[in-house]
């Protein structure tokens, strides 16, 4: 059977479309070049069909991720019986009632459902038994909820405002809450990116040990009296104290739902906090977080969710993350992977596009931009020349699965760029290190990636690189067909690689 899956909204939107068992997945934001992508109209979202050659009419299930517009898009959106569910929802605990019909094949899918199934392509559905989801908003903007097999067990709801009174259902969403006070600071940038700023910048702060006394205590749905006060301007020992305390918090909630040694699956926007996903790690090792946690992964759920109400064989998984549309067909050889290595050891800043695009927000190795990691001042050549963004911001690297204990203290396998890991020698490695001396590591094992890697090593005794993504700041992550307009002029950029394409600027 056919299937199509879609997340449409404000931001992020995503299409994954399937034969049966091969997957190929689209992010608007890589055609459109236009970061956290989100529809406007139903004209734009139609006329994307008609882009990609798409014809719903050839599927035998189509489902989209459903998050309540207001009335006025409700009237306005194609398809409005995936959003008008909100009664059929209530008190609807099981699978089957997941999805209302709004013809003989379309679902409206629950918006946190999609986020726990869409980890199918690295932990089976089946084995799903316990799953949490955190979120800034979900379909009846839940904030949060937990899972046990297909069963929600609990589910908080989400307010937007700081420093107000909350109501007894209500819960302060703690990815809305960090944009929330971003904003209030000045903070620049798209909504969906300033709560990564702040868990940057919390890190240059101290800890308040009277504010920490205050706060230790809290329960998870007590997280809006942390911003009862909020200081009016930046106060790094403030959002430091803050963040350390909701850390201990979040463990606290996921302790309440999941054993220390249990097997389970997090994922929503929250689950991209790779200073909150480090502690829970610490906690529990068998915690699996995908690279689309966040709202580009909808898409897949929602095919799975097709799936398992037809009733149809698992999909395969393999290539994955790799499965952007968009794709360099050319595979480079052995020279041109030599070549590159050469520049990348000379000291030169590498555009390298390989491949198809991989899911999620991290570059994995396809469309990166590469720079020896032992370069003096390399961050600030990089945030300064090429990304054009803020200098506090630090930079994640890429290093051989097989040598990350050489490069790390207790260093172990993470190859979607998730977690942070203490470096050895952060003094060697300042390009790729945060002011608290952690990096945030993508290991890797095999593939065209790790050729390079080890040709690296072959010319430096070192199997490690910056890595950060093909794009400037406030741009998506580039197609084939953007890689090839950068240069020196626009980019900063030294060479560029695109199968076995070289530019040197």
């Amino acid at each position: 059977m056919k299937f199509l899956g879609f997340h449409i909204g404000a931001h992020d939107c995503n299409f994954t479309i399937t034969d049966g068992q091969k997957i190929k997945y689209f992010k608007t934001e890589r055609i459109k070049q236009e970061k956290h992508h989100g529809y406007q109209s139903a004209e734009e979202f139609s006329g994307f069909f008609k882009k990609i050659n798409l014809d719903p009419s050839e599927y035998d299930g189509i489902a989209c991720a459903t998050t309540p517009p207001s009335k006025q898009e409700n009237e306005q959106w194609p398809l409005p019986g995936f959003f008008d569910l909100r009664e059929k929802f209530e008190k609807k605990y099981y699978i089957k009632d997941y999805a209302v019909i709004a013809k003989t094949n379309m679902f409206g899918v629950n918006h946190h459902l999609c986020h726990k199934l869409s980890l199918w392509p690295i932990r089976k559905t089946s084995e799903h038994n316990k799953s949490i989801v955190l979120d800034g908003g979900g379909s009846w903007m839940e904030t949060t909820t937990a899972f046990y097999k297909d069963k929600m067990v609990e589910k908080k709801y989400w307010s937007p405002f700081l420093g107000k009174p909350m109501k007894d259902n209500d819960m302060l969403s703690f990815a809305t809450a960090l944009q929330s006070l971003g904003r209030k600071w000045g903070i620049q940038g798209h909504d969906m990116d300033i709560a990564g700023k702040m868990m940057s910048l919390q890190s240059f702060g101290n800890i308040d040990i009277k504010l920490y006394n205050e706060w230790k205590n809290l329960k998870y749905n007590e997280l809006h009296n942390i911003f009862q006060n909020i200081p009016d301007e930046l106060d790094l020992d403030w959002l430091r104290t803050a963040h350390f305390s909701i850390e201990n918090i979040l463990i606290d909630f996921f302790k309440k739902h999941i054993k220390e040694d249990e097997n389970f699956t997090y994922s929503g926007g929250i689950a991209q906090n790779i200073v909150v996903n480090t502690k829970l790690r610490k906690w529990n090792k068998n915690v699996v977080i995908p690279p689309h946690c966040s709202d580009d992964g909808l898409s897949l759920g929602c095919v799975e969710f097709l799936r398992l109400y037809f009733k149809q064989p698992e999909f395969d998984n393999s290539g994955f993350p790799f499965w952007q549309y968009d794709e360099v067909k050319e595979t480079p050889t052995k020279e041109t992977i030599r070549k590159v290595a050469e520049e990348i050891a000379n000291g030169k800043i590498v555009g390298w596009c390989q491949g198809k695009g991989e899911l999620g927000p991290r570059a994995l190795g396809n469309r990166s931009i590469l720079m020896r990691p032992d370069i003096k001042d390399g961050k600030d050549i990089i945030n300064n020349k090429v990304k054009h963004r803020e200098p506090y911001r630090p930079f994640g690297c890429s290093v051989l699965l097989e040598d990350v204990d050489e490069y790390f203290v207790d260093g172990f396998e993470s190859p979607y760029m998730l977690y942070t890991m203490p470096l050895k020698d952060p003094e060697k490695f300042k390009s790729i290190s945060h002011i608290d001396n952690t990096s945030r590591p993508q290991t890797v094992k095999d593939g065209l990636f790790a050729e390079l890697l080890y040709e690296f090593k072959r010319l430096t005794g070192m199997s490690i690189l910056l890595n950060t993504s093909l794009n400037i700041n406030g741009k998506p992550i580039a197609t084939p067909e953007v890689a090839e307009t950068m240069n020196k002029e626009n980019m900063g950029l030294d060479v560029m690689c695109i199968g076995n394409n070289i530019k040197i600027f």
